[in-house]
């Protein structure tokens, strides 16, 4: 066990130097002793100005020197965070600071340190040469990186209970939050653009990976090593690109830290309320993650998130002033938009492992080899009578789905018509932006780019039947139901 600790301090504390602004401080350090020598030597200077640049310089060294001894702290700690998070999970008969302060942990430390500094640079050069995909994009480095961070539970609520004890935000001074909660492949991710483009919103980026349970210190963190990337289609295929700055459906970490046992089953995922205890961690995290934006324009929450349609109850709990947004779309075109996406996630995840990995660690069973249906209290018992090979399997899910958020709904909920935002993007957009309260982008006019509708033969007409009514109910209930129908008359 001591070796393992030690191998998590050395790792953390390497990428937390490597990282972080260390050498820069000791570089103006060793510097500045010889430039104060030069000004002392120099010929042309006068005996002021000669006293003006060595003050100046002394204080370059105490600033500098105020500002390694504070990096080295933060280093030690961001090292010790996992060792103290593993002696959480698995109690040990020593002291943790005791197992790494003996002779056997410190040569075990500087072989480590040594030996992963040769590898990393040689990773890092194998990063640049190797193109790769969304998720695939992370190099080896980034993936061991994301195991640590999301692949260990202890890390990650440890990195959320120490990002809570530094950062005391209080979740009352800042705008209701919204929440996008709908199947995926229904427009989730438009209404997450178009609101986020606003600038009044703050949403996890892929810039808050891979610890997104500690967004303040995190930001602080990386905004030394930031770096770009032009934007890239993503694993989908459908055209939408992202890049490190664009908005993710990344909260359900969250809720697979913290309530994992209660709702993520062995084949299906389950509503869930949880405790209140839960709920104020809740609305710490919110609070924290709308404090990190470096935009101070940014005062609400945005959240993207299909598994928030088994906790609809929880998240008013927790915001009674939220807006809930339930995108909802044609059931025989969606259900064949996600039985396309599994198949093309199940292909991805048997020749890239790693993305199976990340999958789960997000919380995110849609499709793919990790897929896992939504299963409600009220289903039938014959909720298997079709395979994800089958478009009836698809379109089950749909009606089930659709069929308990109409019964589940909370209050300033709103249900989105896919179809009437691409037909009626302008129009459409001002409802929702005014229901939101906040101004409208400057730009609303492009609409959606709706997929020519695709039959299919020979489906089951008892399924066909109960998610067209189930579709009609939800367009009458849905945003701008009401203008439509006086539109018409």
């Amino acid at each position: 066990m001591t070796y393992l600790l030690t191998a998590l301090v050395v790792l953390f504390a390497v990428e937390a130097a490597i990282r972080l602004p260390l050498f820069s401080q000791v570089q103006i350090i060793s510097r500045t002793p010889q430039r104060v020598i030069e000004t002392i030597a120099s010929t042309t200077l006068s005996d002021n100005q000669k006293q003006r640049e060595i003050l100046k310089s002394s204080g370059a060294i105490f600033v500098a020197a105020f500002k390694l001894v504070a990096l080295l702290a933060i280093i030690v700690a961001i090292g010790l965070l996992p060792a103290f998070a593993v002696a959480w999970a698995f109690p040990m008969e020593r002291p943790v600071l005791e197992m790494l302060s003996t002779w056997e942990a410190l040569v075990a430390s500087i072989v480590i340190a040594t030996a992963y500094i040769a590898i990393r640079k040689r990773l890092i050069k194998s990063d640049v040469e190797t193109p790769s995909q969304e998720e695939s994009k992370y190099g080896p480095t980034s993936r061991m990186l994301h195991s640590v961070a999301l692949g260990l539970p202890p890390i990650t609520e440890a990195s959320f209970d120490i990002n809570r004890m530094i950062f005391k935000t209080d979740p009352s001074t800042q705008g209701p939050p919204v929440f996008i909660a709908g199947l995926a492949r229904a427009g989730t991710t438009i209404l997450m653009r178009s609101i986020y483009s606003t600038g009044v919103y703050r949403s996890l980026t892929y810039r808050d990976m891979p610890f997104v349970l500690m967004p303040n210190i995190w930001s602080k963190f990386s905004s030394y090593s930031r770096t770009h990337r032009d934007a890239e289609e993503r694993a989908h295929g459908d055209r939408i690109k992202v890049n490190y700055d664009s908005p993710e459906a990344f909260e359900e970490v969250f809720w697979r830290t913290f309530c994992q046992r209660e709702y993520i089953k062995k084949d299906t995922l389950r509503p869930h309320e949880t405790n209140q205890k839960v709920i104020e961690k809740f609305r710490k995290y919110v609070s924290n993650v709308v404090a990190s934006a470096e935009d101070k324009q940014q005062v609400r929450y945005l959240s993207k998130n299909n598994n928030n349609l088994l906790r609809l109850g929880t998240l008013r709990k927790a915001f009674p002033d939220a807006v809930i947004l339930i995108p909802f779309r044609d059931p025989i075109q969606h259900a064949l938009s996600l039985q396309t996406q599994h198949e093309r996630f199940t292909t991805q995840h048997d020749s890239d492992p790693f993305s199976l990995n990340y999958m789960n660690w997000l919380g995110h069973h849609e499709f793919g080899q990790n897929h896992k249906p939504f299963v409600f209290p009220n289903d039938k018992d014959d909720i298997d009578r079709y395979s994800p090979e089958q478009t009836e399997y698809w379109l089950d899910i749909w009606g089930r789905t659709y069929r308990h958020a109409l019964q589940n709904v909370p209050q300033n909920s709103f249900f989105i018509c896919y179809e009437r935002l691409c037909s009626e993007p302008v129009h459409m957009m001002n409802l929702l932006f005014d229901k939101l309260e906040t101004e409208p982008p400057a730009e609303i006019n492009q609409a959606l780019e709706q997929a020519p509708a695709r039959d299919v033969p020979d489906l089951d007409q008892n399924v066909v039947s109960v998610v067209h009514e189930i579709y009609q109910t939800l367009e009458r209930n849905s945003l701008g139901y009401a203008s439509c129908c006086e539109a018409d008359t």
